[in-house]
């Protein structure tokens, strides 16, 4: 409670101590605990309190007390009459729900007092039913929850719909829109933002910038349309000649162009194959003469490492492979555990001392006496079961293991 709300509460504590008591036959005492009523009252404890307890006289004190903070809390009671004395009639009428209203519920709205009122609301107070309220400058909508737009002139919108007065730079109806960054002078038209576009942009709004390839770096405010300077092309200009180009240069609406050496496809943005001799390949194509270690029709694949002199066909890549290589190309080295030459087509190899296999690449088993073990008879354990069933055949189960040799 703030120090207006206390102040409040103390003088009708004393309205109402001098005005209970005050019954006019007999001393009839009125026995009030404001503190555990008001207490109460914030516990939701007390529905009805009798307010006096009246002797001789049958005078009737109607105080509900704890009714009339409850209902202050709602916002129910505006004015109750807190004492009704017969013969004296002397009338207290204070109005208790605007009083504890006020002194607890600045700042909140709805029934329960559950929702505080819009930052932005005039002194930080709103209607207590609805939480509507009148808004500081900057600020509208109801509850004065949405800002005005950053364009509007002064800060300043109407403070139901948001709609301003919008400053240079800014459109729309509430100005929460830039103009576009090319309008000449940084101005455009308020309600739809179309503007003059200064040199380098186009469209409605000025906000596409031309081509960068445009000559003098101008094009039209409309389409965007320009005169290409040299090495771009397109109606906007925006794709460079391929590199490739002789002298740079291209035609201005297709990037068709005459290739230099080294370079091919109709806009010549291909390299020809680094194996082409002197560097040159058919234009149209890219197919060249390979130099010596490549092959293909551009000559873009190297020879095998294994390839006699390095040299190989140079349509197929085959070629005759030397020492500790094998297959087609010569690409694949023989196992290092084979003794001398392996076979140049399939690989197979004499092993060492504690190698087995047609190609040498499995060790000897660590029991084997001296490390060594047969080169060429393996016992291949196979469950022709799991070969069968891989090929999609699940009939067997097990079948006896076979013999194979080298």
């Amino acid at each position: 409670m703030d120090e207006n709300g206390g102040n409040k509460v103390a003088q009708l504590r004393e309205v109402l101590v001098v005005s209970m008591i005050n019954v006019t036959k007999q001393p009839d005492i009125v026995h009030v605990n404001m503190a555990t009523i008001i207490r109460d009252a914030h516990t939701s404890a007390v529905k009805d309190v009798p307010m006096g307890n009246v002797t001789e006289q049958r005078d009737i004190v109607h105080v509900k007390m704890a009714t009339i903070i409850r209902d202050a809390h709602t916002g129910a009671v505006k004015d109750v009459p807190m004492v009704n004395v017969t013969e004296q009639r002397d009338i207290v009428h204070v109005k208790m729900a605007t009083i504890m209203r006020d002194a607890h519920t600045d700042g909140y709205y709805n029934a329960r007092c559950s929702y505080r009122c819009g930052e932005v609301c005039s002194n930080g107070r709103c209607n207590r039913t609805t939480g509507y309220c009148t808004c500081r400058d900057g600020y509208y909508n109801a509850r004065c929850s949405y800002k005005c737009g950053e364009g509007c002139s002064n800060g300043q919108c109407d403070t139901a719909t948001g709609y301003c007065t919008c400053k240079d730079g800014y459109y729309n109806a509430r100005c929460s829109y830039r103009c576009g960054e090319g309008c000449s002078n940084g101005r455009c038209n308020r309600t739809t933002g179309y503007c003059t576009c200064r040199d380098g942009y186009y469209n409605a709004r000025c906000s596409y910038k031309c081509g960068e390839g445009c000559s003098n770096g101008r094009c039209d405010q409309t389409s965007g349309y320009c005169t290409c300077k040299d090495g771009y092309y397109n109606a906007r200009c925006s794709y460079k000649c391929g590199e490739g180009c002789s002298n740079g240069r291209c035609d201005s609406t297709t990037g068709y162009c005459t290739c230099k050496y080294g370079y091919y496809n109709a806009r010549c943005s291909y390299k020809c194959g680094e194996g082409c001799s002197n560097g040159r390949c058919d234009t149209a194509t890219g197919y060249c003469t390979c130099k010596d270690g490549y092959y293909n029709a551009r000559c873009s694949y190297k020879c095998g490492e294994g390839c006699s002199n390095g040299r190989c066909d140079s349509t197929t890549g085959y070629c005759t492979c030397r020492d500790g290589y094998y297959n087609a190309r010569c690409s694949y080295k023989c196992g290092e555990r084979c003794y001398g030459q392996s076979n140049r087509t399939t690989g197979y190899c004499t092993c060492r001392d504690g190698y087995y296999n047609a190609r040498c690449s499995y060790k000897c088993g660590e029991g084997c006496s001296n490390g060594r073990c047969d080169q060429h008879r393996d016992i291949v354990r196979v469950k022709m079961a799991t070969i069968m069933r891989d090929a999609h055949i699940s009939a067997v189960k097990d079948v006896p293991m076979v013999d194979v040799t080298q």
